[in-house]
């Protein structure tokens, strides 16, 4: 097989992300609570870690659980994130592989900005539970994931090739 196989895996909410994110809220609700004086008296300093902490809390509750939209796919050494009729290729890079989890960021190939790149970040994840045939299917992705870049170059150099043969 000279290319990974083609891969379509929806994007959804992360369970690992979104437990992190709960033990981080309890460990900064326990530290606030902890550093709550006894006499019930607030400092300046005391109000402005419990306002960034519940900021910080906030945002990262916000995140965890919002949804990423779309499809990611994978054919012939290219990716495209798939949102609705939008279609946008760009490049996937490994950040975090933990065998049943990985952290992916996808940059699209044509930037909204030139000084500000739209990177999306990714969890991926593999449950048992969600499918007979995940094993193949995860392992179908990873293959993707780590298939090199240089793969893509090389599909449309063969595609020109066989296009030219044909005029």
């Amino acid at each position: 097989m000279r290319y990974p196989p083609a891969v379509t895996t929806p994007l959804g909410t992360s369970r690992v992300y979104q437990s992190f994110v709960l033990i981080v809220t309890i460990i900064l609700i326990a530290l606030f609570v902890y550093s709550m004086p006894a006499s019930g008296y607030f400092s300046l300093k005391n109000s402005a870690v419990s306002l960034l902490s519940l900021v910080a809390v906030v945002g990262l509750l916000c995140d965890a659980w919002r949804k990423p939209k779309g499809v990611l796919h994978h054919a012939h050494g290219q990716w495209e994130w798939q949102l609705g009729d939008r279609q946008l290729a760009g490049t996937l890079r490994l950040h975090l592989d933990l065998q049943c989890y990985m952290l992916v960021s996808f940059v699209p190939i044509a930037q909204s900005h030139p000084f500000f790149p739209t990177t999306q970040w990714f969890h991926l994840e593999a449950w048992p539970s969600q499918a007979d045939n995940h094993a193949s299917v995860w392992l179908a992705l990873r293959r993707a994931v780590y298939a090199p870049a240089a793969m893509a170059a090389t599909f449309a150099t063969e595609q020109g090739k066989s296009h030219e043969g044909a005029a």
